[in-house]
């Protein structure tokens, strides 16, 4: 059946700036059909609405617009992020309230600790299989809390998986368990806490899963939008529909004669017959080649494939100079299907050294001895770049993109040499901040006591105030540590801080040859340490108190519920970081300390009780908090920038270095679920874990088309050599 139209599908090559282009072009009326923005009405651009994928690239482009304008009075375009990342998923919540009877998504921290509780419940009732294949010795999994924790990690990930592609959990019994291992059978009844108890216990709650919430979202706005009048131009730009229903509610804005699909660095020069090889079919009865999933132009592939649209109906939005143009084709063919790469060297005759040399003339590899070398060479190449012009004439911007988080932490600090204080958009691991560093040391110098690393680690922190001020904390400490903690074999604990400090006193008073330092101290040094060790055991108090300490010496402590662990923590923690004028914004007020509270709010909440001990509940909140990010509100250096992958996208730098291009940065490993393997997941329809690979190199092909390159790699990892990225190795054996 013929189309009612033909869908206004277009691309920005990537050696040109996306955002910019993109508001150009629509005040100047070359995007949109039927548009052109009227200077003499201010309201002329309110009437459009754009669809970009992250919100960094939402405010950029609004930036973009007020750049263009030039100082001119207008209400600038509805700029939403589509939703395709986690942290943007609820955008259309504002707008679409009665078109939904959906309950609220459960939140991260408490969707994994009600996994948790469930499959704690289900290894107190391990299935008969498991009895059956371990008849002699006995199995205990998980084996603790924290290990449910972490189960539920990766359970979650695999219900987010399925219910993003849309899958039904039904199809795991038309598996042909015949080539599994009896081990299946217990997977099966693992999985039945993803197909029956967490549908049954979201409905007690009342609340809805995020993935399927977010896909309900981006199906009625795609409702919406088909439902609406022809009229303001729609535009979705910058997407390559990662997630089926953002592809569906992309289609819909496509299917409209106002809407406008604009892609980012569509592959216009590869030849047709290896266009066909990236989204190969597999043959009927096998499953789809992984390898295919790995190429950069996979995504885009699969989603005009959804629009019903060829490559060939899709027009550039622009055209890139001839030497970005030539280091395009040259990344193309050096990431061609490996079906494609025997036609290199015929490729390379015809295209021509000089064509080759000069397309990457203004590119530079650094190769840096260790990953401390590497991070001093690119803060270097950032600091040098900063004194070339940009290119419209101004001041020049500079970034670094790269997937590894050690070395950007790394490139800040060096880049704190030169006074640049650099944010790393991408986040900073709330483990190593400073509001994740002193709640894992108290709960160890509390709950693990003994031990006087952690508790003179508590001492030392910048946080740590217990009531005083600065300078009286400072010298009080110093007395502590000098007094209490120096020179003695026992046990230390935090809650016998005051008799210790009396014991050494007592101690000190009869040593006949006492050292310098000893006769050094003054008398109010001295009363100062005895207030704090008083200060330190009843800040602690709330902790320590469920200590029961057994006549061999051994600690432990009573379960108490998660709940009750979380308000203890944020007591001792705010009775910890209170100063002087019991003032806690040094703890609370900042992102991490956002975080932080956060999370022991999310704990504080849940509804569902597990227990744990002292040591469990230091494991169980290591594990929760392990994959959370700290990112920052705004950048404070205008000029430099710190991105990981998902932040850079659509952004546009004069200099750009792509760093840690070694093989489990770029692209790191794929790992497989612990529940399904690749392919079982294969044969119920979900991706492979190369996917993403796929999307990192769509990525790094979009980051090689700024003009002032440095691509980076570190030779040696720790003690281990490394392996270059196989994208770099790509255009080496090409390149020659």
């Amino acid at each position: 059946m013929a189309r009612a139209h033909q869908p206004r599908v277009l691309t920005i090559p990537a050696g040109l700036p996306f955002l910019k282009l993109l508001a150009a072009r629509l005040i100047d009326g070359t995007l949109a059909p039927g548009y052109r923005y009227d200077t003499a009405d201010p309201l002329s651009l309110s009437k459009v609405t754009i669809l970009v994928p992250t919100r960094r690239a939402a405010r950029v482009l609004r930036s973009e617009f007020v750049d263009l304008l030039g100082g001119r009075a207008a209400i600038l375009p509805i700029i939403r992020p589509l939703g395709e990342t986690e942290e943007d998923g609820a955008f259309f919540e504002a707008d679409a309230p009665t078109l939904l009877d959906l309950a609220p998504p459960v939140s991260g921290t408490v969707m994994l600790l009600e996994l948790a509780r469930l499959i704690l419940a289900w290894r107190n009732q391990l299935p008969a299989i498991v009895r059956s294949i371990h008849a002699d010795t006995p199995l205990v999994a998980p084996a603790s809390p924290a290990d449910a924790v972490w189960l539920a990690r990766a359970l979650g990930e695999l219900i987010d998986a399925v219910e993003t592609e849309g899958r039904d959990w039904a199809d795991l019994v038309k598996l042909d368990v015949r080539d599994f291992a009896s081990w299946w059978q217990l997977t099966v009844e693992f999985l039945k806490i993803a197909t029956a108890f967490w549908p049954a216990r979201l409905e007690e709650l009342m609340r809805s899963s995020p993935a399927r919430h977010r896909d309900a979202m981006l199906k009625a706005e795609a409702q919406r939008i088909a439902g609406l009048e022809d009229g303001a131009p729609i535009i979705v730009a910058g997407s390559t529909g990662s997630i089926p229903a953002a592809a569906d509610l992309i289609a819909a804005i496509a299917a409209r004669r106002d809407g406008v699909v604009v892609l980012p660095g569509l592959d216009t020069t590869m030849p047709p017959e290896d266009w066909l090889k990236v989204g190969l079919e597999p043959e009927p009865g096998r499953p789809a080649e992984p390898a295919s999933r790995g190429h950069p132009q996979y995504g885009l592939f699969r989603l005009l494939k959804h629009l019903k649209v060829e490559r060939s109906e899709v027009e550039p939005l622009g055209t890139a100079d001839d030497v970005l143009a030539d280091r395009a084709e040259i990344l193309s063919r050096a990431l061609a299907p490996a079906a494609s790469t025997d036609g290199w060297q015929a490729w390379r005759a015809g295209f021509g050294d000089e064509r080759l040399h000069r397309a990457f003339a203004e590119v530079t590899l650094i190769e840096a001895a260790n990953e401390r070398e590497e991070a001093t060479a690119i803060a270097i190449a950032l600091r040098l770049a900063l004194e070339e012009p940009g290119a419209d004439g101004g001041e020049s911007r500079v970034a670094l993109i790269t997937p590894d988080r050690a070395l950007a932490r790394r490139v800040t600090a060096e880049l704190a040499r030169f006074g640049i204080i650099a944010d790393d958009s991408a986040g900073t691991p709330f483990s190593a901040t400073q509001q994740g560093i002193l709640t894992q040391l108290l709960l160890e110098a509390t709950l693990r006591p003994g031990d006087p690393v952690p508790l003179v680690s508590v001492l030392k922190h910048p946080l740590a105030r217990f009531g005083l001020s600065v300078d009286a904390y400072r010298t009080a400490a110093d007395a502590l540590e000098v007094i209490a903690l120096r020179g003695g074999v026992q046990m230390v604990d935090l809650s016998t801080l005051p008799q210790l400090v009396e014991q050494r006193l007592a101690e000190h008073a009869v040593d006949r040859h006492p050292p310098q330092w000893r006769l050094s101290l003054e008398p109010e040094a001295i009363e100062g340490a005895r207030d704090l060790a008083e200060r330190i055991a009843h800040a602690v108090e709330p902790l320590v108190s469920v200590l029961v300490r057994i006549a061999d010496g051994r600690v432990l402590t009573d379960k108490l519920a998660l709940s009750d662990w979380a308000a203890r923590t944020g007591r001792v923690l705010e009775a910890v970081c209170a100063d002087e004028r019991a003032d806690l914004s040094a703890l609370w007020s900042d992102e991490a300390g956002e975080t932080l509270a956060s999370q022991l709010g999310e704990i504080l909440a849940a509804d569902g009780k597990i227990e744990a001990d002292g040591p469990q509940w230091i494991d169980i909140f290591g594990a929760l908090t392990a994959s959370e990010a700290v990112k920052p509100r705004a950048m404070r250096h205008p000029r430099v920038f710190v991105f990981g992958t998902l932040e850079a996208r659509l952004q546009s730098v004069d200099m750009l270095v792509i760093g840690g291009l070694n093989e489990g940065s770029w692209p790191g490993q794929t790992t497989n679920n612990p529940f399904l393997s690749r392919m079982m997941k294969a044969e119920i329809g979900l991706e492979p874990p190369e996917r993403r690979i796929g999307q990192l190199a769509h990525d790094f092909e979009m980051a090689s088309g700024t003009r002032h390159l440095v691509y980076s790699r570190a030779l040696r990892q720790g003690s281990a050599p490394t392996v270059a990225s196989r994208w770099l190795q790509r255009l080496m054996a090409l390149g020659g």
